[in-house]
């Protein structure tokens, strides 16, 4: 089955590398981005999600911007938003409702369909070793093994090449495990609602209508309980990938 769109046109952008200090001085971390040639246009923050690649921000040399995430993109910009809260003109994000909001519901149907989440979460190098063993395997159960009218195959082959690679497979087991109970990000999700920290910006909510999102949580009213703002939003007709169709 052949994709029903085009690929990124990568052409139209510039790429760039950032890399960035970690806590250990013997490691460094190396970020990938894309950025717009036509420099007179808003800053518009894409922040990817699992298993997608690419996009990220600061360098970019905006002091604001608008703000769009999906999946754990979605995270980065809840995160992003309270920490940075001047930053951040308006943002969406699309397909989650808030990470400490999914764990404390979680209950049978949400852990057998988001059974990434447990799984990613475990020590490393356990579910590292597993995915780089087959990571066709991996990505066919959630539908990324081959082109379709929704993926194309440029991106497949993108998801692909990433989940062969030893180090991104680490990266991306970390942010799951950073996430995780008693992870920094839940930790700090915790906190600000102890202290009432709410994100200012203005605030819209999209999720796919056949997704987890419409199935199991009250997506408008778990944002509301982390936004000081009205809360917009509404169900799309697709499924988790929103931004792929």
């Amino acid at each position: 089955m052949s994709s029903s769109h085009e690929s990124f046109p990568i052409s139209r952008f510039d790429t760039f590398d950032i890399t960035i200090e970690t806590v250990d001085p013997s490691k460094s971390v190396t970020i990938h981005g894309v950025t717009s040639k036509n420099t007179s246009l808003p800053a518009l923050l894409l922040l990817h999600g699992h298993p997608q690649t690419h996009h990220i921000w600061k360098t970019l040399g905006h002091e604001t911007f608008y703000l769009v995430g999906h999946d754990r993109g979605g995270r980065v910009a809840h995160r992003l938003a309270l920490d940075y809260p001047e930053a951040v003109i308006k943002m969406i994000v699309l397909d989650i409702a808030p990470t400490l909001a999914m764990y404390e519901q979680t209950g049978h149907d949400f852990a057998t369909v988001y059974w990434h989440w447990f799984f990613l979460i475990q020590p490393a190098p356990l579910p590292e070793e597993l995915i780089l063993a087959s990571p066709l395997a991996y990505l066919k159960r959630g539908g990324l093994d081959k082109p379709s009218e929704v993926f194309s195959r440029p991106a497949i082959e993108s998801y692909h090449a990433n989940f062969s690679d030893p180090a991104c497979v680490h990266a991306m087991c970390e942010d799951y495990r950073a996430s995780a109970p008693r992870g920094i990000d839940l930790t700090l999700d915790q906190e600000d609602i102890s202290v009432g920290r709410r994100i200012k910006a203005p605030f819209m909510v999209l999720w796919g209508l056949k997704g987890v999102i419409e199935a199991l949580f009250d997506c408008k009213k778990e944002w509301g309980r982390v936004c000081e703002g009205t809360v917009h939003g509404r169900s799309v007709p697709t499924g988790h990938f929103i931004p792929e169709g």
